[in-house]
Parts: structure tokens; sequence; C-alpha cells
């Protein structure tokens, strides 16, 4: 965990993150909506998306680098919560 020197470094650091969260945001929606129905939920439409061998649609893998992180985070915290 980074020391901060005062309360302005921590609100400076925590502005700067959720600019680059909402970019980032902003880059997946951009992604998501430039894709038809099909592009999005059917197999095989993305040469990057079928790299496993289960071949998944573009949908599983924005879920999986998107939400599926957080589902596990929040697990996490509560164990350490209870420690």
């Amino acid at each position: 965990m980074k020391d901060y020197a005062s309360g302005e470094d921590l609100i400076a650091e925590i502005r700067k993150r959720a600019e680059l969260f909402i970019a980032e945001f902003d880059d997946v929606v951009t992604l998501v909506t430039s894709l038809s129905r099909e592009e999005l939920f059917t197999s095989g439409q993305r040469a990057w998306a079928s790299s496993t061998p289960s071949a998944w649609p573009v949908a599983t893998w924005v879920h999986i680098n998107t939400v599926a992180p957080f589902t596990s985070f929040r697990t996490r915290i509560r164990a350490w919560k209870r420690r």
C-alpha cells in the first residue's frame, strides 16, 4: 500500500484513478456497441476470441475481463475483514 504524505495526495490519486477507470469503461462500451448481436454472442466471430479450445464468443471475454474479477474480489475482501 502506498504511503500518502497528505490527504490531498490521496484525493489526487483517487481522482486520477477514477479518470482512468472512466476512460477504460468508455472503451469497453465503445467496443460492445460497435459489434452486432451476432458478432457479440456467436462463437468464432473474432480471431482473438477464438484463441481457446472452447472458442468463446466476444461477450464471454468481455464478462471475464470486466465483471468476473470483481465478483471474486468482493469475496476476498469479506474474507479479509473476518480475519
